[in-house]
């Protein structure tokens, strides 16, 4: 290889001709395929860029833009200093999981086949780790299947959380009424389904018989044994009934998606709800908490 000096500028070239492979410019940096100082930030060649200052870029079209290889052994491939102090490093760990890593008293993450689990000092930790802090939140998770919490038994998997609107209707022994306004939402965790809604009747549309509560938005679950009674709530507010009635209460049946109404008068016990008490223009406010199928 010969070189000559041209402009205060080292230009090699192989003997065979002067082909240019390299140069040492004049501030010392040395450039490889280019004659650009800066290829990656400027995005004008490719080569790479060994400046005098410390920097190095490398620039490369479509083509992997660096290769490192660590033989033999696992451990850092790649490491990482702040004031001659070791910072963190990219390595390897049990022949092919990549591993980011902290110094001795940081986290880090180790990359397995399926899973990214938490790392420190070359080794897997288990309940040490946070993602995110009371300040420093992350935004939305994402997930397809559930999530653990407090315990890794199936038990402690809470699979589903949801939020949503209903209309609640009133049916008197088979035959649905009609509502001048209805409106309920409800929120899902897991299995466990809390319902709230208002209605206003506006007509009975001719039924008759015991009156029901209808439209939950998920099936009543069969937990509770010996009764088809699964989840008993409150009825919080009714007027312009079409009798006199002291509480009203409802109750969950298992298997269905409909509630039974009672009534309660001073003295008595409660009784079924029915067409007489919901007569038209009656109106109430309810919740109630179920376990779904």
């Amino acid at each position: 290889m010969g070189g000559r000096l041209l402009d205060n500028t080292h230009i090699f070239a192989n003997a065979a001709n002067t082909t240019e492979y390299a140069r040492i410019d004049s501030s010392g940096n040395l450039l490889v395929g280019t004659t650009s100082t800066t290829p990656a930030v400027s995005n004008d060649s490719d080569g790479i860029a060994l400046q005098a200052n410390g920097t190095v870029q490398f620039s490369a079209n479509a083509t992997t833009t660096a290769i490192i290889n660590r033989k033999s052994t696992d451990g850092p491939i790649l490491q990482f200093r702040k004031d001659g102090s070791i910072v963190g490093s990219i390595g390897v760990d049990n022949t092919d999981n990549l591993t980011i890593s902290g110094n001795s008293s940081h986290c880090g993450l180790n990359f397995s086949t399926d899973d990214v689990n938490p790392y420190k000092n070359g080794a897997y930790t288990n309940g040490t780790t946070s993602l995110g802090t009371p300040s420093t939140r992350f935004k939305d998770l994402y997930l397809s299947g559930g999530v653990y919490l407090g315990g890794t038994g199936s038990a402690n998997k809470l699979e589903d959380y949801e939020e949503g609107t209903w209309t609640p209707n009133i049916d008197y022994g088979g035959t649905d009424g009609t509502m001048s306004s209805a409106s309920g939402v409800y929120t899902k965790v897991g299995r466990i389904v809390h319902c709230s809604g208002m209605l206003v009747v506006s007509s009975t549309n001719g039924g008759t018989g015991n009156a029901f509560l209808t439209g939950l938005p998920f099936t009543v679950g069969d937990l509770v044994s010996s009764t088809g009674v699964e989840a008993s709530g409150v009825i919080s507010y009714f007027a312009s009934m079409g009798e006199s009635v002291g509480t009203m209460s409802i109750a969950a049946i298992n298997g269905q998606t409909y509630c039974e109404i009672y009534k309660g008068t001073s003295g008595t016990g409660a009784a079924t709800a029915n067409h007489t008490t919901f007569a038209a223009t009656a109106q109430i406010r309810f919740s109630i908490s179920y376990a779904t199928t």
